[in-house]
């Protein structure tokens, strides 16, 4: 929806309803920032997530993991080594738990693997031994398939059958080796599955999806339906309960009901898809500028508002009431609710008004601004410059009981503090964001 009034004609926003549940079900509460606070030089993209031992164990591109021990309240710097002692080697890419709280670390020509717990993690750097002309250049996925064997996709992959120490290439990969595999995941059957992009074709995009059934010792092309020859597999996960497997792709997302045989394409934009997780509640599916969401019991699809605008990379569950999201500008928590009501509350309807603050903040040239109406209400939500003139009317009207996210794009106004301000019935609200330009 678009306002095309006078000076205001670039400003756009959007009305969601961000929660629409039935009694008893879990629901999304609110979106914490985790990592970084603040703009700074810092990488602040989050390609992989994992957790283990209490701990929140964030890649983020950079020569270093960050590390939290407390919930994502404060972060520390972590720099595991790695064998080469290049440091040109050590963006880290990839990160996963294996061996009940140890953890695996991907990087560029590279692999390292925790031998400590406690406060102060211990590093090993791991060798790896590849046959690949090009060498392992990248590390994308990491998979434990069963004891002592793990997976890494890349270029190609390669395996360790001493728990991360030592990695070598995989022998009988049907061209797998010319592939960058992007995903690794176990369907319901037991197979494992591998989606990969083929190399060298910028412009013209193919993948594959690729199967094993010995442990990932050999793989082979898997002959399946419905997705199309254009369409590379950038993340896969499997709802152990209904044996469902999800794929987020780089033109939408899909699922199978038979092991990877037959895909079929599930009612989201066509974009490029990111990460997928089923959490104990929820489907999460991350794309390109969104993130959307469903109970795990419907098929009604709707978006994390205050997520809006940004990619999430990587999903997964700390508990069964928080899920982190890594995205191209840091890491963020979700938390959930699922506390009993009563059979006649309706979750629906928030308890009181409440303004959320603006994300991002400070913006250029947009950012969204998330509110609550416990009633139907007549509603205005204006912003203002510091000499108290209006610069935008974002709403003008009567809103139902809810969730609701407006999206503010500035095109026009200068750099500086702004005001805006909610006003519902005789409630007023007021926050403060600003603009850079």
């Amino acid at each position: 929806m678009k306002i095309t009034t006078g000076r205001l004609a670039a400003m756009t926003f959007v009305i969601a309803l961000l929660a629409s549940v039935s009694i008893a079900q879990t629901i999304i509460v609110s979106v914490e920032r985790a990592w970084p606070w603040q703009d700074s030089t810092m990488y602040n993209m989050v390609l992989s997530l994992t957790t283990a031992n209490g701990k929140i164990f964030a890649a983020t591109g950079g020569h270093y993991l960050q590390v939290s021990s407390d919930t994502g309240k404060t972060w520390k710097e972590s720099v595991p080594p790695v064998a080469s002692g290049n440091p040109n080697d050590a963006y880290v890419s990839a990160v996963a738990e294996v061996d009940s709280g140890k953890i695996v670390v991907g990087r560029i020509k590279a692999v390292s693997r925790s031998v400590g717990e406690g406060e102060n993690i211990v590093w090993k750097p791991a060798t790896v031994t590849v046959a690949y002309p090009q060498g392992f250049c990248y590390a994308l996925s990491i998979f434990q398939v069963s004891g002592d064997t793990i997976l890494i996709g890349g270029d190609g992959i390669i395996m360790s059958t001493n728990n991360g120490f030592s990695w070598f290439s995989v022998k009988e990969q049907d061209n797998l080796e010319s592939f960058l595999v992007y995903s690794l995941a176990r369907a319901p059957s037991g197979r494992i599955l591998a989606g990969a992009y083929l190399y060298g074709t910028e412009g013209s995009e193919t993948g594959d999806i690729f199967f094993s059934d010995n442990h990932g010792v050999s793989w082979e092309t898997l002959q399946c339906t419905g997705l199309p020859d254009s369409v590379y597999v950038t993340a896969m996960t499997v709802d152990d309960a209904s044996g469902v497997i999800f794929a987020a792709t780089s033109y939408g997302l899909y699922s199978s009901e038979n092991n990877g045989l037959a895909w079929t394409q599930i009612n989201l934009p066509n974009r490029r898809f990111s990460s997928v997780l089923v959490s104990s509640s929820h489907v999460f599916a991350g794309a390109d500028s969104a993130l959307f969401y469903r109970l795990k019991d419907t098929e009604a699809w709707s978006e994390v508002a205050e997520l809006h605008g940004l990619t999430a990379y990587a999903l997964t569950e700390m508990d069964s009431n928080h899920v982190l999201v890594g995205t191209n500008s840091g890491m963020f928590i979700i938390h959930l609710s699922s506390s009993p009501v009563a059979i006649n509350e309706d979750l629906t309807k928030p308890e009181a008004l409440s303004l959320g603050q603006n994300y991002p903040n400070p913006f250029n040239p947009s950012t969204n601004i998330t509110f609550s109406l416990p009633t139907s209400s007549m509603v205005t939500l204006i912003v203002h410059n510091v000499l108290g003139q209006e610069v935008a009317r974002l709403v003008d009207r009567r809103l139902e009981a809810g969730y609701h996210s407006v999206r503010f794009e500035n095109n026009q106004s200068g750099s500086g503090v702004y005001l805006y301000t909610l006003r519902a019935g005789d409630l007023i609200l007021s926050k403060r964001m600003v603009i850079v330009r």
